[in-house]
């Protein structure tokens, strides 16, 4: 009787640990939870910290399209470290005479942070659907904090 018992012990937890498996196997795709490129489309959060500053924050979505490359482009002028700040593309303007079909499908991103004072000490991270794509913590010829990041298959 208690060889019995072990035995419907052992084929339950055996059980449970292979329905346990199979759900993370089918929670962990490759795509990412937005079922995108790993994080790389949709919107991006801008976070800057490491000390308190004030300037512009900008970001630019590209999208290329056959034969011209569009850009939707927002700005917050009165931005303050630290501190973060959400960009939608679905909801800025794109520039000039460009449709564009899907704004979540962006083909690159780049924002930037231009402080009133200096950079030194302050990184800008970019986060999009959760993970981060993008970081620096140094400034760049024009002083200010810049991060690129293309969509997966377009490097």
């Amino acid at each position: 009787m208690r060889h019995t018992t072990v035995l419907r012990h052992l084929r339950t937890g055996s059980l449970c640990l292979l329905v346990v498996v199979g759900l993370l196997a089918v929670g962990c795709d490759s795509g990412g939870s937005n079922g995108g490129g790993g994080g790389k489309s949709g919107a991006v959060t801008a976070e800057v910290e490491g000390g308190e500053a004030s300037g512009n924050l900008s970001a630019d979505f590209t999208y290329k399209k056959e034969n011209e490359t569009c850009t939707k482009a927002a700005y917050d002028d009165d931005f303050a470290a630290p501190g973060d700040k959400e960009f939608d593309p679905s909801v800025i303007p794109t520039f000039g005479d460009c449709s564009v079909d899907d704004a979540t499908n962006w083909d690159a991103v780049e924002v930037a942070f231009n402080p009133d004072e200096s950079a030194d000490g302050l990184t800008l991270t970019l986060t999009s659907g959760g993970s981060e794509i993008g970081s620096t913590s140094s400034p760049n010829a024009s002083g200010n904090l810049s991060v690129t990041v293309e969509a997966e298959g377009d490097g």
